[in-house]
């Protein structure tokens, strides 16, 4: 009897241990988690799995040992795999629902998957521990047919082969599937995917015969096969191993550094070298005239051995001496020297150092002194070990919810906050003052200023590229382009009215203002309208060989890098008035197109030669094989000579771009658009498309194509929202003013005369609609802080103890910035700002390089036209009711209710 008691306490006391809430006192609900959405009925859980994208649940039946432990890391890896597409949920089999999946045998050990209502593979919740294993096992689901697993040295050379001549093949050895190396292999293989293939094995048949095999030594590792420049199936494709250790940060530099060419000289005009604005290791070699061969036949070698480590640049002794002084460079040849990426100036070695053997052990000694000092013990959950972390305040204000504002989606403020690090040229964009603004707009036929504030996203955002013009410009920028710190030079900057930033403002003649610059913030933008603002308006031509050259693009010489559209006016000495208004229009429009004038003898046979009379206004299209010329029929009055050049200076069938999506938008007509992936079906699809454009029964329509190349790009995006069956080609007839979309079926894509009937149905109302764009406005995501609050809360709290040090740090440096002047960004101040939940969860933190990382990689992938990620809100005060009454949290509103994003 006394043994049985005591067996009864010992059992009690491990139950007790076990379940210290009692065996079914825990229940889910939808306040224990920040991402997990919590399901309590069947017709929920049907429609959270029947999506397209890939859906996670966990049938929760009772309280079982470890489980909440699991669900905290299921929680963290939830929010994280949104930006992947995936979303998590936890249904709760005890609210008395007849789901059957709640029946089946070890239900509550699993995870399963879903895509489109279809269940998928089954996870082990064994080999789910921690935050890693999880988000490795569903990306590899993610990417399953992208990234597949091959074991044998036979199915990656079938898998290589298959990608011959189109992509290289990034290849990785995971010691096991579910750590943290392979959920970075898998991330960076999301990011990359369009530009690579991917694929990885466990054991080591599966990378047996790549270059280095012997030095894994079972340690995770990754290849680049060079598949995409060998073709010849004969020919074994040669690979070339990551020499660091594989982590986040080293094996997306690799890929990063692998889109880059192998090696660079330098040229005379010293143009910026592609690797230093990507953060790698370079090497400089060093020629003359006499040694120029051996030098770049070793610098092919070296760039071979260590492509996708560090970027090999040749450069001349004398461009060197001049304008690579920081170099130390002391003139002898040959010579290398190596630039780490935590150095200022490269490091030399002994000068007598110069054959392959030395110059690749000299470099391979260097990378591996690199990544001995930089790539620190990893921890399962991916950070550095040893990193320290601020202390995390205590007390905080409760109106202060950091990460809800600093996830504001300001894209143009993420980008410029990523290339801080990598120095603007400005060089030959001068500065100018109260003294030399005046000067310098009164001493020029031509020149452009841009107005700016240091601390504006968009302002720095531009000038970067502006900076990028002028060297493509060259020494004329000097005097073409100009910029005034509106911080510094505020009277300036109010003498000339400028209360918008950024502002380029074109001054002319002696500094009459012509106007302001309303085209795009990018490089060929500012540098077509400067080019063209140089031309004479318009633009005289008197021999044949002229006017033959400004059709062709090659008269001007350079006309062919501004703009594919010549606009040629042929007039007699009877047409001074048409002539006339020619000449008002090329003066209004000199900043977009170049205006040529034939007034000669040769207008008659040109205006005979494009089959009209004269006067004539001929417009050349050298891009369009449709339509390569249209000749002006009206009358010759300003604005409708105007409307004829904008409607008509795009091809008939024209690729959809941001850059010409306003100017079609504008015209107010429904959008006929061809999805296509370049195939032979989309070329089949493309050819009817292209016959019923000629056939001119539908002018009123605009036709355009856009590619989809894989499931990343933007093409794709629009598909998702036209088209739910993603078939590629695709035909969809698009009124975006009412939001209708009619997509074509599938057995009438390739025949153009059922294009043509369906068409005719559409716009007639006979056709029913597939669906319908959701209504959006363009309100602000997320409110702001409340400074005033802020302040008043600080002069409460100033003395409690455990004062946030985020808070002081904000006053000081700014909301977001730390004491560098470096932006820590949302995951790294929004920990630190929010409150542990009853819980006690915390968001995952990685290192802050991995973070640094993590999200470039995530915009790499995101990148599309006009997107507005829907902003995600984490805080308890003010959604537990919402919560409560629908049981979803703010990040999961349905899709209906979310803005259209695309065109």
């Amino acid at each position: 009897m006394a043994t049985q008691v005591c067996l009864y306490i010992v059992t009690m006391a491990i139950m007790m241990l076990l379940y210290p809430h009692g065996c079914t006192s825990y229940v889910p609900s939808p306040l224990d988690f920040l991402a997990i959405r919590v399901l309590n009925s069947k017709p929920l859980l049907e429609e959270f799995v029947k999506d397209p994208n890939l859906r996670a649940v966990y049938y929760f039946k009772r309280d079982l040992p470890r489980l909440r432990a699991f669900l905290k890391e299921l929680d963290k890896s939830a929010e994280n795999l949104k930006v992947y597409g995936v979303e998590v949920a936890l249904f709760d089999c005890t609210s008395g629902t007849d789901e059957e999946t709640c029946n089946e045998d070890k239900v509550e050990q699993m995870i399963y998957t879903y895509r489109n209502g279809l269940k998928l593979l089954q996870l082990e919740l064994e080999t789910m521990f921690d935050v890693n294993s999880i988000m490795s096992n569903i990306l590899q689901l993610v990417l399953l047919r992208e990234v597949p697993i091959l074991q044998r040295q036979e199915e990656r050379n079938q898998y290589v082969d298959r990608h011959r001549g189109k992509f290289d093949t990034i290849f990785g050895y995971m010691r096991a599937i579910g750590t943290y190396e392979h959920r970075v292999f898998m991330e960076v293989a999301y990011a990359y995917q369009d530009k690579f293939k991917f694929a990885l094995c466990t054991n080591k048949e599966g990378y047996s015969g790549l270059e280095g095999e012997n030095e894994v030594a079972e340690k995770n590792a990754a290849w680049v096969i060079y598949s995409k420049g060998t073709a010849d199936m004969k020919m074994s494709c040669p690979s070339l191993r990551l020499k660091c250790p594989l982590n986040l940060v080293t094996l997306a530099s690799f890929a990063k550094a692998l889109t880059l060419p192998k090696m660079y000289d330098v040229p005379v005009s010293g143009a910026e070298i592609p690797y230093q604005s990507k953060d790698m290791h370079i090497a400089y070699l060093y020629y003359d005239g006499d040694t120029e061969k051996n030098v770049k036949e070793n610098a092919e070698k070296l760039a071979q051995d260590f492509h996708g480590t560090i970027g090999t640049v040749t450069i001349d002794r004398n461009v060197a001496l001049q304008q690579f002084t920081t170099h130390g460079y002391d003139g002898r040849t040959p010579r290398i020297s190596l630039q780490m990426k935590d150095m200022t100036n490269p490091v030399f070695p002994p000068a007598e150092m110069w054959n392959p053997q030395e110059i690749n052990m000299f470099v391979k000694a260097s990378v591996a002194e690199y990544c001995r000092k930089n790539a620190g013990p990893v921890n399962p959950s991916g950070e550095m070990k040893g990193e320290e972390t601020e202390e995390r305040g205590t007390a905080v204000s409760p109106d202060v919810n950091a990460d809800e504002v600093e996830s504001q989606d300001d894209e143009v403020a993420d980008e410029v906050t990523r290339l801080n690090k990598v120095p603007m040229n400005l060089d030959m964009v001068p500065a100018l003052t109260d003294r030399t603004f005046p000067q310098n707009i009164g001493s020029t036929n031509l020149l452009l200023v841009l107005f700016y504030l240091p601390f504006d996203a968009k302002s720095m955002s531009f000038l970067r590229r502006y900076g990028e013009a002028a060297v493509r410009l060259g020494d004329q920028s000097t005097k073409s382009l100009a910029r005034v710190n509106c911080y510094d030079w505020t009277d300036v900057c109010g003498n000339q009215n400028v209360t918008i930033y950024p502002t380029l403002r074109v001054y002319e003649k002696m500094g009459k203002v012509h106007e302001d610059y309303k085209g795009p913030m990018d490089t060929q933008a500012v540098y077509s309208t400067v080019k063209l603002l140089q031309y004479s308006r318009p633009l005289p031509l008197t021999e044949q060989s002229e006017i033959d050259g400004f059709v062709s693009g090659f008269f001007p010489p350079d006309l062919s890098t501004i703009s594919n559209t010549s606009i040629l006016g042929l007039f007699g000495k009877s047409h001074a008035q048409e002539k006339a208004v020619y000449g008002e229009l090329a003066e209004e429009m000199k900043d977009k197109f170049v205006f040529g004038l034939v007034d000669n003898t040769l207008a008659k046979k040109m205006a005979d030669m494009y089959g009209t009379d004269l006067p004539a206004v001929v417009l050349v299209k050298r891009d369009d094989m449709l339509e390569p010329h249209v000749v002006y029929r009206g009358m010759y009055q300003t604005q409708a000579l105007k409307d004829f050049i904008l409607t008509n200076s795009l091809p008939k069938l024209v690729e959809l771009t941001p850059q010409r999506f306003p100017l079609l938008y504008g015209q107010q007509k429904p959008f006929v658009i061809l999805f296509t992936n370049g195939g032979d079906e989309s070329k089949l699809s493309e050819k009817a498309l292209v016959q019923v454009i000629q056939t001119n029964k539908y002018k009123d329509l605009i036709y355009c194509y856009l590619s989809v190349p894989s499931s990343k790009s933007l093409g794709h995006r629009v598909l998702q929202q036209y088209n739910s069956n993603l078939d590629i080609p695709t035909i969809s007839l698009v009124k975006l003013n009412t939001g209708e979309v009619h997509n074509l079926f599938d057995g009438y894509k390739y025949e153009s005369d059922k294009i043509l009937e369906w068409i005719g149905r559409v716009l007639a109302g006979q056709e029913q609609l597939s669906s319908m764009l959701p209504k959006g406005d363009w309100k602000p995501l997320s409110k702001g802080y409340n400074f005033l609050k802020i302040i008043e809360w600080e002069k409460k709290n100033v003395h409690k103890k455990g004062t946030s040090k985020m808070l002081a740090n904000a006053e000081e440096h700014g909301i977001g910035f730390n004491s560098d002047g470096e932006y820590e960004g949302r995951e790294e101040m929004g920990s630190r700002m929010q409150q542990e939940d009853s819980m006690g969860m915390t968001k995952e933190t990685d290192s802050k390089e991995d973070a640094e990382v993590r999200e470039e990689l995530v915009r790499l992938h995101s990148s599309r036209l006009y997107h507005q990620k829907h902003v995600k809100d984490h805080s308890k005060e003010g959604k537990m009711d919402k919560m409560k009454t629908d049981g979803r949290s703010e990040s999961q509103t349905p899709k209906d209710q979310v803005k259209h994003e695309e065109l």
